[in-house]
């Protein structure tokens, strides 16, 4: 009974586990949205590690978010 449980247990380990393509397979289509690549998102800095932000993305973040005089 005992090794009965041990491989179930493994088995549902192993299951719950991705692969490293897997993973990035689903941070591409969560990355795809602009929102979560947004400062404070969740995904951000995930997103940012696999498809860096080019000068010019950067720099509308920047824009965007900052403060003006007519508001």
């Amino acid at each position: 009974m005992g090794r009965l449980a041990l491989v179930v247990a493994l088995c549902a380990a192993s299951a719950a586990c991705q692969s490293q393509a897997q993973r990035t397979a689903e941070l591409q289509a969560i990355c795809a949205d602009p929102i979560t690549r947004t400062p404070g998102n969740f995904y951000a800095p995930e997103c940012a590690a696999i498809e860096p932000q080019t000068n010019a993305q950067l720099a509308e973040d920047y824009l965007e978010d900052a403060p003006r005089a007519d508001r």
